[in-house]
């Protein structure tokens, strides 16, 4: 926090550097750099410190939920392992739990210092032009709209994806684990048929997650040109008519640059849905799975008497089969 709070300062201080350029006031100029050399060792050391507890954080929460995961798996009936493919569990332990907690070195490091960057740049923005600031929040609600659209259709093609990865590792599963019976029966090209049909429809998907992401990278790029010239041209103008309105060259300087950080706020919280949404189906399936209990359960059952309990047991026509 007590580095995004320096942050806010940066822009303002590197737009009265220029200033003092202008007027050729080196003791000033100086002093400014000075700042900016000491606040960026101190931002070295306060983001390693916090990046190094999110990713400790975030690996020791993925070994727990794949040993967590795996417990449950072991605990299940047969019958669950005869309905369910090897490779579809094996992405669930893997793929889905590594998926499922990448978000989370996000939400620890940007949650609240996307809001304070969000909050205070926009502050400073109203504070250094309040008519700038509204014209260059017009483009905003765009941009917002079309990252809501993005992530909900990202979200429903990874699920998609997701099934076409899981029925490839079970294909692939299979083959291996009975490439005895493969090799006898002369199956290689019939298995291997079956594999490059899965990656032909999984290719097709990926195809269109590419051509959607080059799509909503350009609308957004050209959204945050278009800001960045109206800007340029309304607060250049101003500085050369001389209105009574206008900035400085600094303040000017000063407020592209609060805006831009306004804006890696608003990038920050968009990556952040981004990542939830695509990490909010394999959760979904992780849970699904933590939620199944077995019919016969491992650990529990009737307690048995001591008083009645004689241990003479005795086995009359008894038949083995799987449930």
């Amino acid at each position: 926090l007590v580095n995004v709070v320096c942050r806010l300062f940066v822009p303002n201080v590197e737009g009265k550097l220029f200033d003092d350029l202008i007027v050729r006031n080196s003791n000033s100029f100086l002093s400014r750099v000075r700042f900016l050399v000491v606040y960026f060792a101190g931002q070295t050391v306060f983001q390693s410190v916090q990046r190094l507890s999110a990713r400790l954080l975030s690996r020791q929460l993925r070994l727990d939920l794949r040993l967590k995961l795996f417990e449950k798996l072991l605990s299940q009936d047969i019958a669950f392992f005869d309905s369910t493919r090897a490779g579809a569990m094996a992405q669930r332990v893997e793929g889905d739990v590594e998926e499922m907690s990448r978000p989370v070195p996000v939400l620890i490091n940007q949650v609240l210092q996307s809001a304070v960057l969000i909050i205070g740049a926009l502050i400073c923005c109203l504070i250094a032009s309040a008519r700038l600031t509204v014209l260059s929040g017009a483009c905003l609600i765009p941009m917002l709209y079309l990252t809501r659209v993005s992530a909900d259709w990202g979200s429903s093609l990874n699920n998609q994806m997701t099934a076409c990865e899981e029925e490839a590792n079970s294909i692939v599963t299979e083959a291996m684990g009975n490439i005895r019976h493969v090799g006898a029966f002369s199956s290689e090209p019939r298995e291997l048929g079956r594999y490059s049909r899965v990656l032909q429809r999984l290719f097709r998907k990926m195809r269109r997650e590419a051509f959607g992401d080059v799509i909503v990278e350009n609308l957004e790029g050209c959204l945050e040109f278009i800001v960045e010239i109206l800007v340029l041209i309304f607060g250049g103008l101003a500085i050369i008519d001389g209105s009574e309105h206008a900035l400085s060259v600094g303040q000017l300087i000063s407020f592209t640059m609060y805006w831009d950080i306004f804006r890696d706020g608003v990038e920050s919280i968009q990556d952040m849905f981004s990542e939830l949404a695509s990490a909010a189906g394999a959760a979904q399936r992780v849970f699904d799975l933590l939620d199944i209990d077995p019919d016969i359960p491992l650990e529990s059952g009737h307690a048995l008497q001591q008083d009645t309990f004689r241990g003479d047991i005795e086995f009359t026509n008894v038949h083995f089969r799987y449930q």
